[in-house]
């Protein structure tokens, strides 16, 4: 099976800096990735905070929603700005401790920047293998351990903002038809923590031209 892991970016420092904003925020993330679970035929494993795990019968399912979520959230009305000005000013912030950072969204065009960004931004990590499937006889849901569910996991830890990732497991469990569907960046092995050796990843351009730094 192929599992999906997500969680917002920033998301501690969104709540400090939009705690007005952010509890409606959260709670359309979720509405919105529920239908998107829904859409796809997948299973809501469970959610952490704003994280959510993901468990999709295949990988060319896991794939379209992800694709799906960047390209919703990007569409959605947020109802306000101010969660793209947050993250402006984290971006800023730290520039200005690191000489060396330049920042990838805070300083674009303001056009420019409403093509490829808007509102929460979420990242996602996909791996594709075998799992151990328990019933948790307290939440009444079945939940996926071992390797697969780590790397799954560790994979969206390593993700930017906005940006999904592939492990090479996942991208070569699509059929010859369904990668040659997408376009993605091939960014060679990647270290994972807690991961014994590193893993073939692939950025899986869902909004084509968003740039990660």
């Amino acid at each position: 099976m192929t599992l999906v892991f997500t969680d917002i970016q920033s998301s501690t420092a969104l709540w400090a800096a939009c705690p007005d904003i952010m509890p409606e925020a959260v709670a359309t993330h979720h509405r919105l990735i529920r239908r998107l679970i829904a859409k796809y035929k997948c299973y809501e494993v469970k959610t952490i905070g704003d994280s959510f795990m993901i468990a999709c019968k295949s990988a060319s399912a896991a794939v379209q929603l992800v694709v799906d979520l960047q390209r919703t959230f990007l569409q959605h009305d947020w109802g306000t700005s101010a969660i793209d000005a947050a993250y402006h000013e984290f971006e800023e912030r730290q520039a200005e401790e690191d000489a060396d950072y330049e920042p990838p969204t805070a300083r674009l065009d303001a056009a420019v920047y409403r093509k490829y960004w808007s509102g929460l931004r979420v990242r996602a990590g996909v791996h594709t293998g075998l799992s151990d499937i328990r019933h948790d006889e307290v939440t009444k849901r079945y939940d996926y351990y071992g390797s697969t569910s780590n790397t799954a996991a560790r994979t969206e830890s390593v993700a930017h903002g906005g940006q999904v990732l592939l492990t090479g497991a996942a991208y070569m469990a699509l059929s010859t038809a369904e990668r040659a569907g997408i376009d993605v960046t091939a960014l060679g092995p990647v270290e994972l923590r807690g991961v014994p050796q590193p893993v073939e990843v692939y950025q899986l351009n869902a909004v084509p031209g968003r740039a990660f730094r």
